[in-house]
């Protein structure tokens, strides 16, 4: 019976853990970069329907207002694409949030089969250690 001897393998885990930490927080950093300008978009596109409504009780040109419908339709597309986006990047953060869960997972397991082996080798050495005290109180009786 030996101590644990994988504890390089603990430190690659961990390693392998602290990576995919750090993997997840860029994921949910991007993820909040994504709803920013999703947000900004959709302030825009919200903005240009009240100019629109302002114009059209105004009165204004046809081509003032065919202008801001071009450009309400572009800035809808820029939602539109912001919107997959954030799609894209919370797919993205539940992936790596999925990769740091197993990788936490792994470390988990080898850190359980070194605690076990460890206190395995433990009772060993108290068995050997018992069996010594045993046979020196035997050979002290026998004087």
């Amino acid at each position: 019976m030996q101590p644990f001897k994988l504890d390089a393998v603990i430190k690659f885990r961990k390693q392998l853990e602290d990576t995919a930490r750090q993997n997840l927080f860029t994921a949910l950093e991007k993820e909040t970069e994504a709803q920013a300008v999703r947000t900004r978009h959709q302030q825009d596109r919200d903005h240009l329907y009240l100019r629109l409504q302002q114009e059209k009780e105004q009165g204004t040109t046809a081509p003032r207002l065919i202008m801001l419908e071009n450009r309400i339709a572009l800035v809808k597309e820029q939602v539109s694409a912001a919107d997959q986006g954030v799609q894209k990047a919370e797919r993205e953060v539940e992936s790596k949030r999925k990769a740091l869960l197993k990788a936490s997972q792994d470390r988990k397991v080898i850190e359980k089969m070194k605690e076990k082996q460890n206190n395995a080798y433990q009772e060993h050495l108290n068995k050997k250690e018992l069996a010594m005290l045993d046979e020196l109180a035997v050979l002290f009786h026998k004087k």
